[in-house]
């Protein structure tokens, strides 16, 4: 069984040789705070008595946060396509749903956040690293020509989106204008530095604990100042969950001290639940709404963790969000005329991206006044000039105006 070992600080080489003496395996290292092993259960409390171990936790399973997994549409489609009496008529129900759909194109749906008032002052995250932890992002696409990418993933070292996720979110966040039928696709922040890490995959779009962890740590060393992570786990009502024993909040809150804000989609399983890392502290959580504002049904909303903690703390576009995806992508398989490389798809992992946008637009306006933000700054910026905190929407939709506002009463 995996678990992963957080380390104190100054500790790290003689956990390792603590490990070795008791004949474990190490299965991963991710200097200097965590290592993954493999064990049976009835060895974790031997491990944690080891000096300069702080804990040791079983590794989880998280996935995108997108909506209708894309397993389950191959699912549904495979079991349609193989009976040929039900073949015409799966092809012609998808096209029909297609026909109806409405498509919120990312250059409409940034709108809701202030990004055009942001253009306006010539503010598009010009210098702003971001980092997108998912499925990897196509750097062949047209929106995100050359974007690059790595991998945290054991068994896929190479940052491949066969899933199309992670290409979807980085379009949306910083997509730099693409033409399309429906129109422009343009993120909310094009002149942002972004760039992929790859720590989910299989193709349906999981990955571990330690493949999460050890993508945190590398978009900080890579000097991102925002990572947006639309992925989760989930929690279930009546389960409560530590985040001072969330490998994955630990790490959040390690990046957040060194100034990194961290964006994280509040998971898709509706009213009664949450997800992780959906209920870190120091995160930014977004939930979904649709065109008309309301609330996406499949938002993770009210469970006692998310109240506890005021999340979400935000909501921005998440539903029918129409953007670009990787070539060959998997992510929209029910769907047949979204186009080649676009997909248009709903879930908090639509929304955390327009919010890593925005956040990116106030971090340029700050620096160009000589402020550097940090996540506390830019929780104070939500508290002030969103609406009172409800436990459906928290704050609202986080609109650019609200930073010009900090530096002119709070700041200046």
């Amino acid at each position: 069984m995996r678990y992963i070992v957080e380390i104190e600080p100054g500790m790290y080489e003689q956990v390792r040789r603590g490990l070795r003496a008791l004949g474990i395996r190490i299965v991963r290292e991710i200097p200097p705070y965590w290592i993954s092993i493999d064990i049976p259960p009835q060895l974790a409390e031997r491990v944690e008595a080891l000096p300069g171990v702080v804990r040791v936790s079983r590794e989880r399973v998280f996935r995108i946060a997108a909506f209708i997994p894309v397993e389950k549409k191959l699912a549904q489609l495979y079991g349609l396509l193989v009976n040929p009496l039900t073949a015409p008529m799966a092809l012609m129900r998808s096209a029909q749903l297609d026909k109806g759909k409405y498509y919120w194109v990312t250059s409409e749906s940034r709108k809701a956040l202030g990004a055009g008032e942001a253009d306006k002052l010539g503010i598009q995250g010009e210098g702003v690293k971001v980092a997108i932890l998912d499925t990897g992002i196509d750097p062949t696409v047209e929106d995100l020509l050359g974007t690059p990418s790595e991998s945290t993933m054991e068994i896929q070292p190479i940052p491949i989106d066969l899933n199309g996720h992670g290409t979807h979110v980085a379009s949306t966040a910083c997509g730099r204008g693409a033409w399309d039928p429906h129109g422009k696709l343009l993120g909310v922040a094009p002149r942002a530095s972004v760039f992929g890490i790859k720590c989910l995959g299989l193709g349906i779009g999981t990955g571990s604990t330690s493949d999460i962890v050890e993508a945190i740590l590398k978009a900080w060393q890579r000097g991102a100042k925002i990572i947006n992570m639309s992925l989760g786990s989930d929690i279930q009502p009546g389960e409560r969950h530590d985040e001072e024993a969330d490998p994955i909040c630990r790490a959040i809150r390690l990046v957040a001290r060194d100034g990194v804000v961290v964006i994280v989609a509040s998971g898709n399983s509706g009213e009664g639940y949450a997800s992780t890392p959906g209920i870190c502290s120091d995160a930014i959580t977004v939930g979904a709404i649709d065109v008309e504002g309301k609330i996406a049904d499949f938002s993770s909303r009210k469970h006692p963790d998310y109240v506890d903690r005021r999340k979400p703390e935000v909501v921005a576009p998440g539903v029918n969000i129409h953007a670009t995806t990787a070539t060959g992508s998997l992510i929209d398989v029910m769907q047949f005329f979204d186009g080649i490389r676009r997909a248009c798809i709903s879930g908090s992992s639509m929304a955390a991206p327009h919010v890593t946008g925005i956040i990116a637009l106030w971090v340029e306006y700050l620096r160009k006044h000589g402020v550097e933000p940090d996540v506390n700054m830019v929780k104070d910026i939500i508290r002030r000039y969103g609406k009172s905190w409800d436990p459906v929407l928290g704050h609202g939709v986080p609109e650019f105006s609200w930073v010009v506002n900090y530096y002119e009463e709070v700041l200046k």
